[in-house]
């Protein structure tokens, strides 16, 4: 290589090192051929050499940077198109919560003050207001209730939601529609 490096033009040596800088090529070293670290040195003296490593080095760590903010930027995005569908249903179903239950953003924010609540079962309390209320799925799996919503209210003999989908609330109700299945899940009427 030394030789091939003695017999070139400046010209010719010029472009051969600016193809084969390590400028931005390659990101990973891993994959660099093998040749360029051997010819490299020739090319350039082992000053301009480490320069090279080190420019290379700083434009794959403002690479990274860069991409790194792009990467911060986005979950920002989303994050704030998140908050604001929120609260776009928000105070769409804080005058009206008919079929609040439908909207699975809103099953543990707090319809009164807004506040997004940490729950564990399935009984959500606001720690704000101290607003409670009960969302889940019907026994039948189709439906959703939810204490908010007026069209699944409860019943008056069991105390359980009544499931707009298939009207039934606690399994062995007698208020269940006939339809229902008492041993197992219900059919959609």
């Amino acid at each position: 290589m030394r030789v091939l490096a003695r017999y070139l033009s400046n010209e010719d040596r010029l472009q051969l090192q600016s193809q084969l800088s390590l400028g931005s090529i390659w990101e990973d070293e891993a994959e660099m051929p093998r040749w360029v670290g051997n010819v490299t040195p020739i090319l350039h003296s082992q000053e301009e050499f480490t320069d090279l490593k080190n420019r290379r080095q700083h434009l794959l760590d403002e690479k990274k940077r860069c991409d790194l903010e792009e990467r911060e930027m986005q979950v920002r995005a989303n994050e704030e198109a998140e908050r604001a569908q929120l609260n776009r249903l928000l105070l769409r179903y804080q005058s009206n919560p008919a079929r609040v239950r439908f909207e699975d953003p809103l099953r543990n924010v707090c319809l009164k003050c807004g506040t997004s609540v940490n729950w564990e079962g399935l009984t959500r309390k606001c720690p704000s207001c101290k607003e409670s209320w009960y969302s889940s799925h019907c026994s039948c799996q189709n439906g959703r209730v939810d204490s908010r919503d007026p069209d699944t209210p409860r019943c008056s003999d069991c105390g359980w939601l009544r499931c707009a989908d298939c009207g039934a609330c606690k399994d062995g109700c007698r208020t269940n529609p006939s339809e229902s299945v008492p041993s197992g899940p219900r059919q959609r009427a």
